[in-house]
C-alpha cells in the first residue's frame, strides 16, 4: 500500500476508536468497572495508532489527511505527544480511577476523558480557525468537568470555579471574539488565506490578534495568567493532571505559533512580550515551587516554570522569523523541549497519583519513603525528577542542551538575554526537583496497605521507556537520518556520546551497589535523652528546605498574592453583589429551576411507565439514556458559569454552521 493510503486508514481508525470511546460507555452506565473499560480501552488503541500515523507522516512527508486536515512536522509532534500521554494515562486510569468508585459515573468520566483527548489530537491538524474554536471549546469544557470530578471536596470546588472563570473570561471569550473579528476583517477563517492579509490592514484584525494571543497564553499558563493552574492541576484526578500539564497547556503554544504568528503575522512586539512573560514564568513558578509541601501543587508550579523554558526559544524563533534558518532552529529546539517536558511531566503526575493511591495524601511530610513500596515507582520518580532538573543523561538534559545551543547560535541581543535568564534560573529547577524526589525515596517508612497494580505500573512504564530510549535521539539520528530537514538540527557533537558515557557510569555504579547490598550495615540509635522518639522527627521536613529563599522573597510573593486575591475574588465578589449581577443571577436561577422542573416531571412520567409491562430491553435502554441525559443536565445547571460555558460551546457551533452556509469556511 501507498504511505498515503496507510495514513488515511490509520486516521479513520483513530477517529473510529475515539467515537467508540464516546458511545460505548452509555451501554455500561450501571457498571463502574465496565464503564471505564468501554471508554479507556478505545483510547489506548487510538493513542497507539495516532503515534504510528504521525510517525509515518514525518517519515514519508505526507501532509494531507481526510476531512480537510493537514499534517506537518510541527502538528505531527503534537499528535505524538497526545498519543504518548493518552496511552500512559488511559492504561493508568483503568486501575487508578477505582479510588473514585464512591462518586460513580465512570461512564461520564470516560466520555469526558475521550472527548478531552480527541479534541487535543485534532486541534493541531486543522487549518481552519472556526474548526479550531469548536475543538478548543470541547477541550475547555471537558477539562473543566474533569477538574471538578471530585466535587465533594471544597478545594476542588474552588479550583473548578476558578478554572471556569479564568477559561471563560481569558480564553474562550477572547478566542471566539478573535475568530469573529478575523472573519469580519479578512472574510475567511482559512489559516492559509488569512496569512495573505497584512496584520495592519484593519483595526479589527489587530484586535483579533490581541484577543487570540490573550486566549492562547491564558491556556499556556504564562505569567501573570497562570493563577488558575496551581489549583486546577492538583484538583483533577492524577491521570487527568498528567494530560493537563503534559499536553493541554502546550496547545496554547501551538495556537500562538500556528495562528497568531504563522496565520496572522502578528507584530514583533507581541513576541517580545511573550519572551518577557516566559522569563517571569520561569522565575515565579520556580520560587513558588520551592515553598510547596503539597506534591501535586509543587509539580503544578513547576509547570508554570517549565512552560517558560518552552516559550523562551519559541518566542525568540518568532522574533527571528519562524521561516528563516535561525528561526526554524529555535522553533525545533523549543518543540523538542516541549516534547521532553510532556513525557516527564506526565510521568511525574502519575507518580504523584501513585503516592496518593498508596498513602491517601499529597503532603510530602507524610510521604517519607512511600515510593520504596514499589521498585518501578522509585525508578519512575528518579527518571522523572532527573529529567525535570535537566540533568544528564536523560531527555530533559538533551532538550535543554539543544535549546541553549540554538539560542547561543543566533548571536542576537534578544537571544543573549533569553539564554542568560534561563541559565541563571536553571538551578532553581534542580532544587524543586530534588525536593519532590527526596522525601518519597528516603529510608524509613511504614509499608502502605495498598499496592500498585499491573495497569498502573504499565502506565508508569510508558513514559519511563520513552524518556530512556529517546535520550539517544541525537545518536539515533546520526545513524538513521529518517527525520525531515526541520528536525535534523545542528546538535553539539558531545551530545551524541554523553548519554552513552553517563549511562555506562550509572550502570557500573548500580552493579557496585547491588554487589555491596549484602554487607551488614550498623545502625546507631539517635540520642533522645531517654525518650523513644521516632527517627522521622529528627529529619529536616519539606517546609524547612530553601527557607532562606522563600522568606527573602516573601514580601514580593505576598504582594502578588494580594493583587491576585483582589482581581480574582474581591472584584468579582463586589460585582456579584451589585444589583445588575443579582438580576442576572436570578434569571439564571429561574432558567436552572425550569430545567430542574422539566427533569422532575419527565422523571415522574418515566417512573410511572414502570407500572406497565413494557418490553424490558427497550424500557431499560430508555431509562439508561434518560439517566445519562439527566446527569449531564444536572452538571450543566450547577452554576451560571457552567451554563455560560455550555452556551459558548453552542455559540462556537452556531458560528461554524453560519460560516459554512455563508460559504466562508471550506
Amino acid at each position: 500500500m501507498e504511505p498515503t493510503s496507510i495514513i488515511n486508514t490509520l486516521f479513520w481508525t483513530v477517529l473510529g476508536a475515539y467515537i467508540a470511546g464516546s458511545l460505548l460507555p452509555l451501554l455500561a452506565i450501571r457498571n463502574y468497572r465496565l464503564g471505564l473499560i468501554a471508554s479507556l480501552v478505545p483510547c489506548v488503541f487510538a493513542s497507539i495508532l495516532q503515534i504510528i500515523m504521525a510517525g509515518f507522516g514525518i517519515i514519508y512527508h505526507v501532509s494531507k489527511l481526510p476531512l480537510g486536515l493537514h499534517l506537518d512536522w510541527f502538528s505531527a509532534i503534537y499528535v505524538i505527544i497526545v498519543g504518548l500521554a493518552g496511552l500512559a494515562t488511559s492504561i493508568y486510569g483503568l486501575e487508578y480511577m477505582d479510588i473514585y468508585r464512591g462518586l460513580g459515573g465512570s461512564w461520564l468520566y470516560g466520555i469526558l476523558f475521550t472527548g478531552f483527548t480527541a479534541s487535543m489530537t485534532f486541534i493541531p491538524l486543522t487549518r481552519n480557525l472556526a474548526v479550531l474554536v469548536f475543538l478548543w471549546e470541547i477541550m475547555t469544557i471537558t477539562s473543566a468537568l474533569l477538574i471538578s470530578w471530585e466535587y465533594v471536596e471544597d478545594s476542588v470546588e474552588k479550583a473548578s470555579k476558578q478554572y471556569m472563570y479564568a477559561m471563560l473570561l481569558l480564553s474562550s471569550i477572547p478566542i471566539i471574539l478573535g475568530a469573529c473579528l478575523a472573519w469580519f476583517a479578512a472574510g475567511t477563517l482559512n489559516m492559509s488565506a488569512l496569512s495573505m492579509t497584512p496584520w495592519n490592514s484593519s483595526p479589527l484584525l489587530q484586535a483579533s490578534i490581541l484577543l487570540l494571543y490573550l486566549g492562547f497564553t491564558a491556556k499556556m499558563g504564562l505569567f501573570p495568567l497562570h493563577f488558575w493552574l496551581p489549583d486546577a492541576h492538583p484538583a483533577a484526578p492524577s491521570n487527568v493532571s498528567g494530560l493537563l500539564s503534559g499536553v493541554m497547556i502546550k496547545m496554547g503554544v501551538y495556537g500562538v505559533v500556528a495562528v497568531v504568528c504563522n496565520a496572522l503575522h502578528a507584530p514583533t512586539w507581541i513576541y517580545y512580550l511573550m519572551l518577557g512573560q516566559a522569563i517571569m514564568s520561569i522565575f515565579w513558578g520556580s520560587v513558588k515551587a520551592l515553598g510547596e509541601t503539597d506534591a501535586k501543587r509543587l509539580l503544578a508550579y513547576s509547570s508554570v516554570s517549565q512552560i517558560g523554558y518552552i516559550a523562551t526559544p519559541v518566542a525568540l524563533a518568532m522574533i527571528m522569523g519562524i521561516h528563516s534558518a535561525v528561526g526554524e532552529l529555535l522553533l525545533v529546539a523549543g518543540t523538542f523541549y516541549l516534547f521532553a517536558h510532556s513525557l516527564f511531566k506526565t510521568l511525574l503526575f502519575l507518580t504523584s497519583g501513585s503516592l496518593l493511591y498508596l498513602k491517601g495524601t499529597r503532603s510530602l511530610n507524610d510521604l517519607a519513603g512511600t515510593a520504596r513500596a514499589s521498585t518501578l515507582l522509585v525508578v519512575a520518580i528518579l527518571i522523572g525528577g532527573i529529567s525535570l532538573a535537566g540533568l544528564p543523561p536523560l531527555l530533559g538534559f538533551i532538550s535543554k542542551i539543544i535549546a541553549y545551543g540554538s539560542m547561543l547560535a543566533t548571536h542576537s541581543p534578544a537571544t543573549i538575554i533569553g539564554v542568560v535568564a534561563v541559565l541563571a534560573l536553571s538551578p532553581l529547577s534542580i532544587m524543586y526537583s530534588f525536593k519532590y524526589m527526596a522525601y518519597p525515596l528516603m529510608n524509613g517508612y511504614e509499608k502502605p496497605e495498598k499496592h500498585i497494580g499491573p495497569l498502573m505500573k504499565i502506565g508508569l512504564l510508558v513514559p519511563v521507556a520513552a524518556l530512556v530510549i529517546l535520550c539517544f535521539y541525537p545518536f539515533i539520528l546520526r545513524i538513521f537520518p529518517i527525520a525531515p530537514d526541520p528536525l535534523m538540527i545542528s546538535i553539539p557533537t558531545y551530545t551524541y556520546y554523553l548519554p552513552l558515557i553517563v549511562s555506562t557510569a550509572l550502570l557500573v555504579a548500580l552493579l557496585i551497589g547491588i554487589g555491596d547490598s549484602g554487607k551488614a550495615a550498623a545502625e546507631e540509635g539517635v540520642w533522645t535523652t531517654g525518650y523513644r522518639v521516632p527517627l522521622y522527627r529528627h529529619r529536616i521536613r519539606p517546609e524547612h528546605l530553601y527557607r532562606e529563599i522563600t522568606s527573602g522573597l516573601e514580601p514580593m510573593t505576598r504582594f502578588f498574592h494580594e493583587v491576585y486575591e483582589c482581581i480574582v475574588w474581591w472584584i468579582p465578589g463586589k460585582i456579584g453583589s451589585s444589583g445588575l449581577a443579582i438580576h442576572v443571577a436570578g434569571w439564571f436561577g429561574k432558567l436552572n429551576k425550569w430545567f430542574e422542573d422539566k427533569l422532575v416531571s419527565c422523571s415522574e412520567k418515566i417512573q410511572s411507565l414502570g407500572e406497565y409491562r413494557v418490553d424490558e430491553a427497550i424500557g431499560s435502554l430508555f431509562l439508561s439514556l434518560y439517566r445519562a441525559v439527566r446527569s449531564i443536565v444536572r452538571i450543566v445547571v450547577v452554576s451560571p458559569i457552567a451554563l455560560l460555558s455550555i452556551a459558548l460551546f453552542f455559540l462556537a457551533i452556531i458560528i461554524i454552521v453560519f460560516m459554512i452556509i455563508a460559504g466562508v469556511a471550506p
